[in-house]
Formats: C-alpha cells, sequence, structure tokens
C-alpha cells in the first residue's frame, strides 16, 4: 500500500472543505520532525481521520520515535481499535468537557470570577508569614553543608553567577568591646560575640 498517497489525499481533502461539528487539528509535519504551527501546517480533522493520519504517518515513517508516541497516547489503554472507536470516544469527551466547563461558567462574568478568585486566595493566605519556616530551614542547611568544602570548578560557577550583581552597601558596625568598626560578615565572625578583647574570656 502507498502509505504517503493515501496521507497525501487525505490532507489536500481537509484543506478545501468546511467541516461541520467536532474537529481536531492536525501537523501535515508532525512537530517531532520539523513541523511549525504556522496556518499552512495544520489542517482541521474528524476525530476518525486525525486517527488515521497518525497511522499513516507511522507506516511512512516507522523510524520516527516522536510519531510512536504520539500514536501510543492516541490509542494506549482506551482499547480504540479503530478510527471509528476513537471518534466516538472524543466526540463524547468534548461534550462532556463543554458541559462542565458551560456550567461552571454560565450566568459568570471573567471579572466576577477573577475578584472571587483573588478573594480566595487572599483568605487562604492570611495570618501567613513570609519565611517563617527559613530558620529552622537555615539550620537544616547548614547541618548538611557543615565540613564540605567546595571544589574549584564550583567556586569559579558561583563567582561567576554573581558577576555582575550590585549589592547593597553594608551599614557600618562598632564592635562594643574593641571599638573597632568596619561592615559585612567579616564584623560579626571577628567582634561582637567573637571579640578577643571581650571581657572575661568569653569570646567563642
Amino acid at each position: 500500500m502507498n502509505y504517503q498517497r493515501h496521507y497525501d489525499a487525505l490532507i489536500e481533502r481537509a484543506r478545501y472543505r468546511e467541516v461541520v461539528g467536532y474537529v481536531e487539528r492536525h501537523h501535515v509535519v508532525p512537530r517531532c520532525m520539523g513541523g511549525s504551527d504556522d496556518k499552512s501546517n495544520l489542517v482541521p480533522l474528524t476525530p476518525e481521520e486525525h486517527f488515521v493520519a497518525h497511522q499513516l504517518l507511522i507506516r511512512i515513517h516507522p523510524e520516527s520515535k516522536g510519531l510512536a508516541i504520539a500514536v501510543w497516547r492516541m490509542t494506549f489503554g482506551k482499547h480504540h481499535e479503530n478510527s471509528k472507536r476513537y471518534g466516538w470516544l472524543r466526540r463524547k469527551h468534548s461534550e462532556a468537557i463543554g458541559e462542565v466547563i458551560g456550567k461552571y461558567w454560565r450566568g459568570r462574568k471573567r471579572s466576577e470570577f477573577s475578584e472571587q478568585h483573588r478573594q480566595r486566595i487572599s483568605a487562604a493566605q492570611l495570618g501567613k508569614t513570609r519565611g517563617a519556616h527559613s530558620a529552622d530551614h537555615k539550620a537544616k542547611l547548614a547541618e548538611a553543608h557543615r565540613g564540605k568544602t567546595l571544589t574549584q570548578e564550583h567556586r569559579a560557577k558561583l563567582s561567576k553567577a554573581k558577576l555582575g550583581v550590585k549589592r547593597a552597601p553594608y551599614a557600618e558596625k562598632v564592635c562594643p568591646h574593641c571599638g573597632h568598626v568596619g561592615r559585612g560578615g567579616t564584623m560579626s565572625r571577628w567582634h561582637f560575640e567573637n571579640c578577643k578583647e571581650k571581657p572575661n574570656g568569653q569570646n567563642q
């Protein structure tokens, strides 16, 4: 059987007709083979035709893994023995989804729904504090990384990631024990509670 000829005939027929009712969008050149979403590469097919089109494509290009996956998604575990059964199931699915969505939106305005949605989100977040568990999380991270040393490659990556990032300037701090004035993390490391001049030898 000339699968390519049958496929081309199916596509040409679909291009020059009007389909009434449920249709499925089909990529003439499949996306897995470089096809685009351009209008020229799309045709409306009935679900039966869509099923047949993918059966033909996998026959034409049996080496294509993407096409094999597409056919598997259409058939696997759904008992679609033929295109008629596939078409019937797809139409029933479309009708059911349309009915559910219709009931949900019936009588509603989009702006009204959006406001209600925002109110529900606001109520759900009420009382929650961002970063409430951050101290515990930091402690766990510190414990997990204790004793680990960074490789030169890791250090280079960190340095590259921070390249050009501007940080807000640190405020100056004065150590109450030795009077040293400085900025940043080194002050906390060598002064305040860790200062060598802390009285009674209480530095840690």
